[in-house]
């Protein structure tokens, strides 16, 4: 199976979850971090969720009851964690005809998305899929791939977002530069850590006449 990787804005979109156990509150916590609002439908509902709920209201509804269909009306995205396949089956033949994305834990027969094994630092987002073949492998894969991620990399990303738009103000620059400058910051590390002090500073566009 040949996929496609995408990374979602999920603010403000609504995102069901169909289940109320451990599954359903792990992937709780990663919707609520990307702005979700979530509705969660289930006859019984872990306490991890509920203590989540009262302190985010605004952003999860909880409904304590069976699937039904309809349940998917109006969300972008939806989820099924109920350990049960028909209930599951149930909720993608719904998301399937409403033409939303799915995904069904455990379940890939029964998904139209995977969810990637995933670590955030800022605004780095590292994600590991291995098409739904082995969650565990894909973990494991993620793990190796944090070791190498630099101690201060929000401050380098903060220092590239900064240096990105401090270049397209500067005319004289067409997006090419731009774009060669840029490349050339990502690859020399003594730049780079140069390019963080003077952002704290508050000084990039010295550090641009400089080195330009």
């Amino acid at each position: 199976m040949k996929l496609y990787p995408v990374f979602a804005n999920l603010k403000n979109r609504l995102v069901v979850i169909v289940g109320g156990g451990e599954v359903a509150y792990r992937k709780l916590n990663d919707l609520l971090d990307s702005g979700a609002k979530i509705k969660i439908i289930a006859l019984e509902i872990d306490k991890n969720i509920e203590d989540k709920q009262k302190n985010n209201s605004d952003s999860i509804e909880i409904l304590k009851r069976e699937y039904k269909s309809g349940d998917l009306q109006d969300a972008y995205i939806a989820f099924a964690a109920t350990g049960n396949p028909d209930v599951n089956k149930a909720v993608y033949r719904e998301a399937e005809k409403k033409r939303i994305l799915m995904n069904s834990a455990d379940d890939p027969e029964n998904c139209s998305f995977f969810v990637p094994s995933m670590t955030r630092k800022g605004s780095l987002i590292i994600a590991v899929s291995t098409s739904g073949d082995s969650p565990a492998m894909a973990a494991r894969l993620r793990k190796t791939f944090e070791k190498s991620i630099p101690e201060n990399t929000e401050d380098i990303l903060a220092a590239l977002r900064e240096a990105k738009r401090t270049l397209k103000e500067m005319k004289t620059l067409n997006q090419p530069e731009r774009a060669a400058i840029l490349k050339k910051l990502t690859e020399d590390d003594d730049l780079l850590k140069k390019l963080v002090q003077h952002n704290k500073n508050g000084t990039i566009l010295s550090f641009f006449n400089c080195i330009l």
